[in-house]
Protein backbone atom coordinates (compact mmCIF):
# COMPACT_ATOMS: atom_id res chain seq x y z
CA UNK A 1 0.00 0.00 0.00
CA UNK A 2 1.28 3.43 -0.90
CA UNK A 3 1.18 6.10 1.77
CA UNK A 4 -0.73 9.29 1.15
CA UNK A 5 1.48 11.83 -0.62
CA UNK A 6 4.11 9.22 -1.52
CA UNK A 7 5.66 9.21 -4.96
CA UNK A 8 4.00 6.72 -7.33
CA UNK A 9 5.87 3.50 -8.02
CA UNK A 10 6.27 3.58 -11.77
CA UNK A 11 7.85 0.13 -11.84
CA UNK A 12 4.97 -1.57 -10.00
CA UNK A 13 3.75 -4.66 -11.84
CA UNK A 14 0.18 -4.78 -13.08
CA UNK A 15 -2.23 -7.66 -13.33
CA UNK A 16 -3.54 -8.97 -16.64
CA UNK A 17 -6.69 -7.22 -17.86
CA UNK A 18 -8.03 -10.66 -18.90
CA UNK A 19 -8.98 -9.78 -22.51
CA UNK A 20 -10.12 -13.36 -23.22
CA UNK A 21 -12.46 -13.47 -20.22
CA UNK A 22 -10.88 -16.61 -18.73
CA UNK A 23 -10.44 -15.14 -15.25
CA UNK A 24 -6.69 -14.71 -15.67
CA UNK A 25 -4.89 -13.23 -12.67
CA UNK A 26 -1.30 -13.44 -13.96
CA UNK A 27 1.09 -10.50 -13.98
CA UNK A 28 0.98 -8.51 -17.21
CA UNK A 29 4.04 -8.14 -19.40
CA UNK A 30 5.62 -4.72 -19.21
CA UNK A 31 4.65 -2.03 -21.72
CA UNK A 32 1.57 -3.91 -22.91
CA UNK A 33 -1.52 -1.79 -23.60
CA UNK A 34 -3.93 -2.93 -22.33
CA UNK A 35 -2.09 -4.82 -19.59
CA UNK A 36 -1.86 -8.42 -20.83
CA UNK A 37 0.10 -11.46 -19.71
CA UNK A 38 2.04 -13.71 -22.08
CA UNK A 39 -0.60 -16.45 -21.83
CA UNK A 40 -3.32 -14.06 -23.03
CA UNK A 41 -1.21 -12.88 -25.98
CA UNK A 42 0.68 -9.98 -24.44
CA UNK A 43 3.88 -9.08 -26.25
CA UNK A 44 6.67 -6.68 -25.54
CA UNK A 45 5.30 -4.32 -28.22
CA UNK A 46 1.82 -2.86 -27.92
CA UNK A 47 -0.43 -3.24 -30.95
CA UNK A 48 -1.62 0.34 -30.51
CA UNK A 49 0.74 3.25 -30.04
CA UNK A 50 -0.53 5.80 -27.53
CA UNK A 51 0.71 9.27 -28.44
CA UNK A 52 1.40 11.96 -25.87
CA UNK A 53 -1.54 14.07 -27.12
CA UNK A 54 -3.98 11.28 -26.24
CA UNK A 55 -4.50 9.98 -29.79
CA UNK A 56 -4.00 6.35 -30.74
CA UNK A 57 -2.12 5.07 -33.76
CA UNK A 58 -2.43 1.50 -35.00
CA UNK A 59 0.94 -0.14 -35.57
CA UNK A 60 1.22 -2.06 -38.80
CA UNK A 61 3.24 -5.10 -39.79
CA UNK A 62 6.58 -4.95 -41.61
CA UNK A 63 6.06 -4.28 -45.30
CA UNK A 64 7.84 -6.87 -47.47
CA UNK A 65 8.22 -5.88 -51.16
CA UNK A 66 6.66 -8.30 -53.69
CA UNK A 67 10.02 -9.33 -55.20
CA UNK A 68 11.48 -10.15 -51.77
CA UNK A 69 8.34 -12.11 -50.89
CA UNK A 70 8.71 -14.07 -54.15
CA UNK A 71 12.36 -14.85 -53.33
CA UNK A 72 11.40 -16.01 -49.83
CA UNK A 73 8.72 -18.29 -51.28
CA UNK A 74 11.00 -19.63 -54.04
CA UNK A 75 14.77 -19.21 -53.36
CA UNK A 76 15.58 -20.65 -56.82
CA UNK A 77 14.60 -17.24 -58.28
CA UNK A 78 17.90 -15.86 -56.91
CA UNK A 79 19.55 -17.15 -60.10
CA UNK A 80 17.45 -14.64 -62.09
CA UNK A 81 18.81 -11.58 -60.21
CA UNK A 82 21.33 -9.40 -62.06
CA UNK A 83 24.88 -8.76 -60.84
CA UNK A 84 24.09 -5.42 -59.17
CA UNK A 85 21.18 -6.93 -57.25
CA UNK A 86 23.44 -9.72 -56.01
CA UNK A 87 26.15 -7.24 -54.99
CA UNK A 88 23.65 -5.11 -53.03
CA UNK A 89 22.02 -8.14 -51.43
CA UNK A 90 18.40 -7.36 -52.36
CA UNK A 91 16.34 -7.02 -55.57
CA UNK A 92 15.30 -3.83 -57.31
CA UNK A 93 11.98 -2.14 -56.57
CA UNK A 94 9.08 -2.36 -59.01
CA UNK A 95 10.30 0.76 -60.86
CA UNK A 96 13.79 -0.73 -61.35
CA UNK A 97 15.53 1.44 -58.74
CA UNK A 98 17.13 0.45 -55.44
CA UNK A 99 15.20 2.93 -53.30
CA UNK A 100 13.33 1.60 -50.29
CA UNK A 101 15.72 -1.08 -49.07
CA UNK A 102 13.71 -3.95 -47.51
CA UNK A 103 13.51 -3.78 -43.72
CA UNK A 104 13.98 -7.54 -43.39
CA UNK A 105 15.99 -10.03 -45.46
CA UNK A 106 15.92 -13.55 -43.99
CA UNK A 107 19.37 -14.98 -43.21
CA UNK A 108 18.83 -18.02 -45.43
CA UNK A 109 17.92 -15.80 -48.39
CA UNK A 110 20.92 -13.53 -47.80
CA UNK A 111 23.25 -16.55 -47.71
CA UNK A 112 21.72 -17.86 -50.96
CA UNK A 113 22.33 -14.47 -52.62
CA UNK A 114 25.95 -14.47 -51.41
CA UNK A 115 26.54 -18.00 -52.76
CA UNK A 116 25.16 -16.98 -56.16
CA UNK A 117 27.34 -13.85 -56.20
CA UNK A 118 30.53 -15.80 -55.41
CA UNK A 119 29.63 -18.50 -57.95
CA UNK A 120 29.27 -15.91 -60.72
CA UNK A 121 32.52 -14.19 -59.68
CA UNK A 122 34.36 -17.51 -59.75
CA UNK A 123 32.97 -18.31 -63.20
CA UNK A 124 34.10 -14.91 -64.53
CA UNK A 125 37.60 -15.46 -63.12
CA UNK A 126 37.86 -18.92 -64.66
CA UNK A 127 36.72 -17.65 -68.07
CA UNK A 128 39.32 -14.84 -68.09
CA UNK A 129 42.18 -16.69 -66.40
CA UNK A 130 44.19 -17.34 -69.57
CA UNK A 131 43.79 -13.76 -70.78
CA UNK A 132 44.95 -12.37 -67.43
CA UNK A 133 47.97 -14.69 -67.41
CA UNK A 134 48.91 -13.65 -70.96
CA UNK A 135 48.54 -9.96 -70.07
CA UNK A 136 50.76 -10.23 -67.00
CA UNK A 137 53.36 -12.24 -68.93
CA UNK A 138 53.45 -9.67 -71.73
CA UNK A 139 53.89 -6.86 -69.16
CA UNK A 140 56.78 -8.76 -67.54
CA UNK A 141 58.48 -9.24 -70.93
CA UNK A 142 57.94 -5.70 -72.28
CA UNK A 143 61.33 -3.97 -72.19
CA UNK A 144 59.77 -0.54 -72.78
CA UNK A 145 57.99 -0.52 -69.42
CA UNK A 146 59.35 0.61 -66.06
CA UNK A 147 61.52 -2.15 -64.48
CA UNK A 148 59.55 -1.97 -61.20
CA UNK A 149 56.29 -2.68 -63.08
CA UNK A 150 57.91 -5.58 -64.93
CA UNK A 151 59.27 -7.05 -61.68
CA UNK A 152 55.84 -6.91 -60.02
CA UNK A 153 54.22 -8.58 -63.04
CA UNK A 154 56.90 -11.26 -63.12
CA UNK A 155 56.49 -11.83 -59.38
CA UNK A 156 52.72 -12.21 -59.83
CA UNK A 157 53.20 -14.83 -62.57
CA UNK A 158 55.91 -16.65 -60.58
CA UNK A 159 53.79 -16.83 -57.42
CA UNK A 160 50.81 -18.19 -59.34
CA UNK A 161 52.97 -20.95 -60.86
CA UNK A 162 55.48 -21.83 -58.14
CA UNK A 163 53.55 -20.66 -55.09
CA UNK A 164 54.18 -17.74 -52.79
CA UNK A 165 57.25 -17.83 -50.56
CA UNK A 166 56.14 -17.93 -46.91
CA UNK A 167 56.77 -14.68 -45.05
CA UNK A 168 57.00 -16.36 -41.64
CA UNK A 169 59.86 -18.63 -40.66
CA UNK A 170 59.24 -20.92 -37.73
CA UNK A 171 62.19 -21.73 -35.49
CA UNK A 172 61.95 -24.24 -32.67
CA UNK A 173 64.22 -23.71 -29.68
CA UNK A 174 65.12 -26.70 -27.56
CA UNK A 175 63.84 -26.30 -24.01
CA UNK A 176 66.32 -26.55 -21.15
CA UNK A 177 64.46 -29.36 -19.41
CA UNK A 178 64.33 -31.36 -22.65
CA UNK A 179 68.14 -31.19 -22.92
CA UNK A 180 68.56 -32.30 -19.28
CA UNK A 181 66.12 -35.19 -19.71
CA UNK A 182 67.92 -36.29 -22.88
CA UNK A 183 71.29 -36.33 -21.08
CA UNK A 184 69.79 -38.24 -18.12
CA UNK A 185 68.35 -40.80 -20.49
CA UNK A 186 71.77 -41.32 -22.09
CA UNK A 187 73.48 -41.83 -18.72
CA UNK A 188 70.81 -44.13 -17.34
CA UNK A 189 72.07 -47.49 -16.01
CA UNK A 190 70.04 -50.60 -16.60
CA UNK A 191 69.36 -52.52 -13.37
CA UNK A 192 68.17 -56.13 -13.41
CA UNK A 193 65.78 -57.39 -10.76
CA UNK A 194 65.13 -60.88 -9.46
CA UNK A 195 61.58 -62.29 -9.56
CA UNK A 196 61.17 -61.50 -5.83
CA UNK A 197 61.91 -57.78 -6.49
CA UNK A 198 65.54 -57.69 -5.22
CA UNK A 199 68.41 -56.39 -7.32
CA UNK A 200 70.39 -59.06 -9.13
Amino acid sequence: MEKAGARPQHGARRRCSDPKGTGCKQFARRNTVPATCAKCGGGTRAETKHNSDGTKEQRGLINIPPKVAALIANPDLVAELDDEELARGYPRAEDGSFRGRPAVIPTSLHQRIQRELFARAGQTLRENLLGVAETMTSIAQNVELDPAVRVRAAQWVFERIMGKTPDVQITIDEKRYEKVLTELDRTAIEVEFEPDGREA
